[in-house]
């Protein structure tokens, strides 16, 4: 499964560059190991999507309730990331105003 998830700058940037392996959310969309991640770069506070997008593969997930994290939340460690650009045209047709689903 894919699971397309936008991501803010800060975040977005340390996994492009490989300095973030892992990603802390909610735990909504039954993640599981083996799942591909798509994250799209978002600025909330532009309100819009950059050409810039990651993809990855889950390969561990830690359950909330355990070591501090929260019900309701988990940790995933990526693997397999490999970093992509959007053309002008894709960017475009992404919905500005619609939260991202699950695919």
């Amino acid at each position: 499964m894919t699971h397309i998830l936008k991501t803010e700058p800060l975040y977005f940037w340390a996994i492009w560059n490989r300095n973030k392996l892992f990603e802390a959310r909610k735990d909504d969309r039954n993640f599981q190991v083996g799942d591909t991640l798509h994250l799209v770069e978002y600025s909330s506070v532009l309100q819009s999507y950059s050409k810039f997008y990651i993809t990855a593969e889950i390969s561990f997930k830690l359950e909330g309730e355990r070591f501090g994290i929260k019900k309701g939340f988990c940790i995933l460690s990526l693997k397999n990331l490999q970093n992509h650009e959007h053309t002008e045209r894709e960017v475009s047709a992404i919905p500005q105003n619609r939260g991202i689903e699950t695919l």
